[in-house]
């Protein structure tokens, strides 16, 4: 069989066909990948759909979350503002108490100010005390302890010794032997004794005690202390016993400091040793006492101090007490044989002053008395009860006299003179001291 030709039309639609025929293919195979496509689509979209599901319920918790949270800061905003209007309460409550500060800070300064001012003028007036306190120690040539207590005070002590005490020769050889054992304790330790500290003297007064106690001062060459029980007393609580004290402290240091003892001289001793039970107005004075004691024997044992003791009313003295004085002495009123020689002793103490003092302003010495009639003087004192202190104030009178008279160049004095000051002083004396004085003579 032959070979059919082909014409033009049968070779196109041959080749329309193969188009078609490969068109359809790739139809075919591009459906396929569509499909492939869509599928892979769809399963993105599932994708994303679980997503969504997710982001979804996500969303729904928290939104729950942020409703508690939102429940939860609504509750602390409430609680803010509680606690904003405490705290403003709290700074009004400041700002008062610092405005109450300020005022109170104001008054201070104030204060502080006045109390500026007011020490300012205390340190003007210490200032002019110092210097006045100065001037007076140069006048005086004084030195001041301010430790030292008014009430403890070295008086003035004269230059009295045993032989310028008349009427007392009994006595005196007492007082003498009493002066010799203070001044040498080793020889009554020596026979196994105890050294006498101590004397008590009893008798009217003006007797002449504290001159007594004087002379053993100067005897002994001791320092010399009066204490004063009046003085002493206190009416505040303790104080009577810090004043005793104060006593002896002033007794130590003036025996550390001159290392001489001290003559304690104690006048009107039955104020302070009365009998116990009798402290009525001032039991004070029985702690006083106690005080006493305890510092006496203190200074006993450093034989630092020597206790004088001198009383009108001997009667009121406590026993015991008493026996603790080593010496016991009386000092009774003067005979008329004891004036006569009060009366020449006396003289001759005045003489001799007056011719010291005008020996040292180049004076020529004449005697001031004329020959006086002791006799007639001491008959006269002793028929008054005069005592020796008597008879050293009428001198005294006597002297005064001639010094206030008009008739200056008259300056002898004759027993007329001295006989009517004698007069003069007895019609001056109170009864009282008259009436003592006779008690004292007749053993009362």
């Amino acid at each position: 069989m032959t070979k059919k030709e082909c014409s033009l039309d049968d070779y196109v639609r041959i080749t329309d066909y193969q188009r078609l025929e490969k068109l359809y293919d790739l139809v075919e195979r591009n459906n396929f990948s569509l499909q492939e496509d869509v599928e892979h689509l769809n399963d993105v979209i599932d994708g994303y759909k679980d997503l969504y599901d997710k982001l979804q319920s996500n969303y729904d918790d928290l939104y729950s979350e942020n409703e508690r949270h939102k429940e939860g800061i609504d509750e602390l905003a409430d609680r803010m503002q509680v606690l904003f209007e405490s705290m403003s309460k709290q700074k009004s409550d400041y700002d008062l108490m610092e405005q109450t500060l300020k005022t109170q800070l104001r008054a201070r300064i104030n204060q502080r100010n006045i109390i500026d001012k007011y020490k300012q003028k205390y340190d003007e007036l210490e200032t002019k005390y110092k210097e006045l306190t100065d001037k007076f120690k140069k006048i005086t040539n004084q030195e001041t302890d301010d430790d030292e207590d008014t009430f403890i005070e070295s008086d003035y002590i004269s230059d009295v010794c045993f032989e310028d005490i008349g009427g007392l020769d009994h006595i005196i050889k007492d007082l003498k032997d009493f002066a010799y054992h203070a001044k040498n304790p080793i020889v009554y330790q020596h026979l196994g004794l105890e050294p006498s500290y101590s004397i008590l003297m009893h008798g009217p007064p003006g007797t002449g005690k504290t001159m007594i106690a004087q002379a053993i001062a100067n005897e002994l060459d001791f320092n010399f202390i009066k204490f004063n029980i009046t003085e002493v007393v206190s009416m505040w609580l303790g104080q009577t016993e810090k004043n005793v004290k104060a006593v002896f402290d002033k007794c130590r240091k003036l025996y550390e400091k001159t290392d001489k003892r001290v003559v304690l001289f104690v006048d009107e001793a039955e104020g302070l040793f009365k009998k116990r039970g009798t402290y009525i107005q001032s039991p004070a004075m029985e702690r006083a006492l106690d005080v006493w004691l305890q510092e006496v024997e203190q200074m006993y044992q450093h034989h630092g101090l020597i206790v004088v003791a001198a009383t009108n009313r001997v009667e009121d003295f406590d026993k015991a007490l008493m026996r603790r004085f080593k010496q016991i002495v009386q000092v009774p009123t003067p005979n008329k044989k004891a004036l006569e020689e009060i009366f020449q002793k006396q003289l001759r103490r005045i003489e001799n002053k007056r011719e010291e003092f005008l020996e040292d302003n180049e004076i020529e010495y004449y005697p001031l008395f004329d020959e006086l009639d002791i006799d007639k003087l001491a008959s006269k004192c002793f028929n008054n009860e005069l005592t020796g202190s008597d008879v050293e104030h009428v001198l005294e009178n006597v002297r005064i006299s001639i010094a206030n008279s008009k008739n200056k160049e008259q300056y002898k004095i004759n027993t007329f003179q001295v006989i009517e000051h004698i007069k003069q002083y007895i019609e001056s004396r109170p009864q009282d001291v008259i009436s003592k004085a006779i008690g004292f003579n007749n053993g009362n």
